[in-house]
């Protein structure tokens, strides 16, 4: 069973769009010449009309003019001799005779009615409206329209020599003149409507002729677009084989028509050369991804050995330094005890008996061994803390660490750490202060591990200060607190403060400026201030000095670690 086309696209079809577009501006072009001719001929009949109006109502004056001319001499002599049934008897003649003549009106200067002939019971009466007060304003002859009643009014002054007796009114009906611009006017109307009919005929017949073109030129037109439509839905749908055997077909037996088709033919042409290279290029990329899937799987299976590898090389590492620090610990405690007996047997004992020996050279010899042994004890407890912080490292990555979370204040963590360093800055000339606000409030956390970090800012910014001094400072905020160490020193680059806390690195020139330690102090810091939810940064300008700062919050975050029982 055929299905019907959707409405939607057949409207949507070229041909429908032609058919529309085109048909759109034949009606357009025809309704436009049609209403032009229409306004044109009806401005022409209105001229006309206007002319006949104006000729009609020049007549209607000049007969009213005429009239009342032969009236007025006669009348008067009547008024003279006060003949005024003889002037109606003259009156009603004039208007038997003349059936413009509407009505006549005789009045003296008091507005008194002597005759009246459209309303005959007002004879001897006063007339007061405002045309009568009009007429007997009147000083010459005149006329005056009154579009209401359909009368055209003359108006005669009567004199009795120099002295004005009153007013003859003579009114002409405009009834005829009315007749006569209605009859023009359907006049008017029958030519328009004879026009519109005409026009509609000419209009229908362009139409017709106008649709018949459309079909043929869009027959034509869509022939090569509706073969190229069914090779694309089908190279779209995928079934390359079917829109070959299309495109084959076409290219066979309507190829060359195709190309004589000018340039939709071309479209085509170059449509069915282009699915072709597709299908094509389809192919070589099916073969590529199998290619690619195979190699990604390959790829894939390297990295997860090779991470393996990493993983099992970075447990080896960690147990390793953990081994290796145990294993060293052990002979350096051992080593630095007997050194600090043989430094305290040389205080006690010998010193006092060979400071006064004779023999400079046992004197030499005996301020040498103090020396060295001053050198062993003081290198002993830096490579201590070196293995130290080897074991805080190896067991912060491995996870084992105990932290011994509490509630406590920060000054007295400050205080704890400044007691601890004094020792430091007993040889510089550097001013060692601190800066703390009352009424601190409490936060909870590792105390020792704290005061590890507070101890590790002062003693790197003791070492990079020559002069000047260092300042220790708390500084409240609305959802933590704020420990900074800020010293006079020689400040670091910009470029390099990234650098310092990065493991095993060392901000300076090793050679000029010989920094000690293995790196290890400001990372280590800064897992003990991340594991507390806070953060460590610095601020630092070449030749100014350094403020290194860490921020511990008020309150535990929902990201804390949980304290290790």
């Amino acid at each position: 069973m055929t299905r019907p086309r959707p409405r939607q696209r057949v409207r949507n079809s070229i041909r429908w769009k032609l058919l529309s577009t085109l048909l759109g501006l034949i009606v357009v072009l025809v309704v436009a010449l049609t209403a032009m001719e229409l306004a044109l001929q009806q401005k022409t009949l209105e001229v006309e009309l206007a002319q006949r109006i104006s000729l009609m109502k020049e007549t209607l004056l000049e007969r009213g003019k005429g009239l009342s001319g032969l009236l007025l001499s006669q009348i008067e002599n009547e008024v003279a001799a006060l003949n005024f049934s003889q002037i109606q008897k003259l009156l009603k003649h004039s208007m038997a005779e003349s059936p413009w003549l509407d009505y006549a009106i005789l009045v003296n200067t008091d507005g008194l009615a002597f005759i009246h002939t459209l309303h005959p019971e007002l004879e001897q009466e006063i007339l007061t409206d405002e045309p009568d007060h009009f007429a007997l304003s009147q000083a010459s002859q005149t006329y005056r329209e009154y579009p209401e009643t359909g009368v055209i009014e003359y108006i005669l002054p009567i004199h009795f020599g120099a002295r004005r007796w009153g007013v003859l009114r003579l009114g002409f009906s405009t009834q005829p003149l009315q007749q006569e611009i209605a009859r023009s006017r359907a006049d008017l109307m029958a030519v328009t409507r004879e026009l519109l009919l005409g026009s509609t005929v000419i209009a229908a017949v362009f139409i017709l002729l106008g649709s018949g073109l459309v079909l043929v030129l869009s027959t034509t037109l869509t022939r090569p677009l509706i073969r190229l439509t069914e090779s694309v839905r089908e190279v779209g749908r995928g079934n390359y084989d079917q829109a070959a055997r299309l495109m084959e077909d076409a290219a066979g037996s309507t190829r060359r028509e195709l190309a004589s088709q000018g340039e939709i033919g071309l479209l085509a042409v170059s449509f069915i050369d282009m699915a072709n290279e597709v299908r094509q290029s389809q192919q070589a990329l099916e073969h590529s991804n199998r290619t690619l899937e195979e190699k990604v799987r390959d790829r894939t299976l390297e990295l997860e050995q090779a991470n393996d590898k990493l993983k099992e090389l970075d447990q080896l590492k960690t147990s390793f330094l953990s081994t290796v620090s145990h294993e060293l610990r052990t002979p350096l405690t051992s080593v630095l005890g007997f050194a600090r007996i043989i430094q305290k047997k040389f205080e006690t004992s010998l010193m006092p008996a060979l400071e006064t020996h004779p023999d400079g050279k046992v004197r030499k010899a005996l301020r040498q061994v103090m020396d060295n042994t001053g050198i062993i004890v003081e290198e002993g407890e830096r490579l201590t803390s070196l293995i130290n912080d080897v074991l805080d490292l190896a067991k912060m990555e491995a996870g084992r660490i105990d932290w011994n979370r509490q509630e406590l204040a920060l000054a007295d963590v400050v205080e704890r750490a400044m007691s601890a360093t004094t020792a430091l800055f007993a040889h510089k000339p550097v001013e060692f202060s601190k800066e703390l606000t009352n009424d601190l409030p409490c936060i909870t956390g590792d105390r020792d591990r704290l005061i590890q970090v507070v101890i590790n800012l002062i003693s790197n910014a003791v070492k990079f200060t020559d002069q000047g001094r260092v300042v220790c400072r708390v500084i409240p905020g609305e959802a933590e607190l704020i420990v900074s160490v800020a010293d006079t020193g020689c400040g670091i680059k910009p470029e390099d403060q990234p650098l310092v806390f990065e493991k095993f690195k060392q901000v300076g020139d090793t050679l000029t400026d010989k920094p000690r330690g293995t790196g290890l102090g400001l990372p280590i810091c800064q897992e003990i201030i991340a594991h507390h939810g806070g953060r460590l940064w610095v601020e630092s300008e070449p030749g100014v000095g350094s403020t290194f700062s860490f921020s511990v919050p008020l309150k535990p975050r929902s990201g804390d670690q949980p304290d290790a029982t």
